[in-house]
Parts: structure tokens; sequence; C-alpha cells
């Protein structure tokens, strides 16, 4: 979300990755018990009658998250709230800032034994649509450090019934096509990978990915460039089914070289992902 200084259920336990993050990747090894995937790993499910502890609080759940400080992706500035509000100077009297609209919850989401939190943050301008951010922190070294991108529905879109899995966090997302109008809401488990935020099952960016039907087709893009579930050469690749085509959802509306693009058969949209410009038309 940028604006002034704003799926199905959680997989099983055996999709996770080891140590932090979820399981993807390729090219098959077995290794002191675990099966992994390229850089990703899946842990073997524990056997059965085994029992899995919960996980622990080492601090997280007594942190102030109704004073915390925010970073928003894309803004320079953080956000400092007060009481859960952190409200424009000069329109406190008209609400215009951040405010919690629900939150924190509690789930171990890098898998290290230790819970994490998320928090839905609501943007209200003084004119236009009110927007919504999840913002997710982990517990790392007696300390909280916040995920560093958002997820967030889009312009008019709406993140509502957040809840903790266990291992994810979902989310009730409706997102907004402009043009034709069209309203998609759907319930989507938030997962992390390495830093970044994903969708789970399928594998997904956390980017708003809704097709406009009166808008423009979108652009190919090219067949040996996988899309990404984030905006860095690093990311873990999206699910992308057999025969599916991949086109942009939308410009470069901010200039990084990174397009949001849908990977769909006919009208079915499975996943999306962030694909480089350079790879857009070709």
């Amino acid at each position: 979300m940028t604006h002034p200084a704003s799926a199905p259920p959680a997989p099983p336990a055996a999709t996770r990755r080891s140590g932090r993050g979820i399981a993807a990747g390729l090219a098959l090894a077995v290794a002191a018990g675990v099966v992994g995937y390229g850089l990703f790993t899946v842990s073997p499910a524990p056997a059965v009658g085994a029992l899995t502890p919960p996980p622990m609080d080492e601090g997280i759940t007594g942190h102030d998250f109704t004073n915390a400080t925010l970073q928003p992706f894309g803004s320079p500035d953080p956000v400092t709230l007060v009481d859960g509000v952190a409200l424009n100077p000069g329109m406190e009297e008209i609400g215009v800032g951040y405010h919690i609209a629900q939150g924190p919850v509690f789930a171990d989401i890098d898998a290290d034994a230790d819970l994490d939190a998320a928090m839905l943050m609501m943007w209200s301008p003084a004119a236009g649509a009110t927007t919504y951010s999840l913002y997710v922190w982990t517990w790392d070294d007696g300390a909280v450090a916040q995920v560093p991108r958002q997820l967030d529905p889009g312009y008019r879109g709406l993140l509502t019934d957040l809840a903790a899995t266990g291992t994810a966090f979902t989310v009730a997302r409706t997102m907004h096509a402009d043009l034709s109008g069209h309203e998609q809401t759907d319930t989507v488990t938030v997962g992390l990978s390495g830093e970044d935020l994903v969708l789970t099952d399928p594998m997904s960016a956390v980017a708003p990915c809704l097709t406009d039907p009166a808008g423009p087709p979108g652009a190919a893009v090219a067949e040996n460039v996988p899309p990404l579930t984030a905006p860095h050469a690093e990311a873990a690749p999206a699910d992308v089914p057999r025969d599916a085509a991949v086109t942009t959802v939308e410009s470069d509306y901010d200039g990084d070289g990174w397009v949001v693009a849908a990977i769909r058969s006919g009208d079915v949209v499975h996943a999306c992902g962030w694909v480089p410009i350079a790879a857009v038309g070709n």
C-alpha cells in the first residue's frame, strides 16, 4: 500500500520449511532425515502419536503494539502509533491517519518454535477510499522485527477477519477492479519465505492480483521468466501450473522495475507473482 506518510486453508505442517519460511523448490535431495527441494526444504510429517509442542511465547505477546513504530513499505518515514492511532497533525478531529483495525494475533509464522505477531492497519484519508494493510512481526534475538513488505488488497480493497492458525495467519481479502466494478473476496493464508510474506497453496505473491474485465488485456511475460513471490531476484517462485499463461496485472507504477503478473488459465487466475519489467512483452 502506498499513500502519504497505506486461499484456501493453511497448508499442512509438512509443507513448512525446516527452520524459517515455507517449502517450495526444485532439485530433490535427502539429507539428515529431511527431504529438500533446492533452497527450500520439506520437513517429514511427525510419527503417528508424536506430539508437536506449541510455540513458546518468548516475549512478543508483551510487546506494546498499540504504541509500536511501523515502517510502511515504500515510504521513507516510519509511523509511530499512540494508543493505536497515528493521526496527521492538524487533522486529528477528522481522524486522518493510521488506525489499528484488528489484532495483534499470534502464530509461529517462521517455524522457529516461538510466536510471531500480525496486525491489520487502516489508513483513513481526508478524501478517497480507506485502505488496509496486514503487518507482520517476527520475534528474533529477544526483540520484534517487522517483515518489510505488507499484504494489501489494493485501492478500495478490504481486509477483515484476521486469525492465527498456529503456523500462519489468515485474513479475508476483498479486491476491487476499478473499471468494471468487479469485486473478488477470498480468505487467504499468509506464510513467510525468507523475509518475504507470501500466500500459500498455491504459492503466490501478497500483491493485489485482480484482473479487470473492463481493462486492457495484460501484456505477455517471457516464457522463461518465472513469477516470483516478491520483487527481488532472491524471492521464491510462485506456482505456475502446466500450460498456464502469465500476463501483467498492472504497470510499473512505482518505478521499481517490477510488475505484478497473473498466472492464469483462461479466466481462472491461479496465483500471482512479480516479474521484472524487462521480461514484459518479450
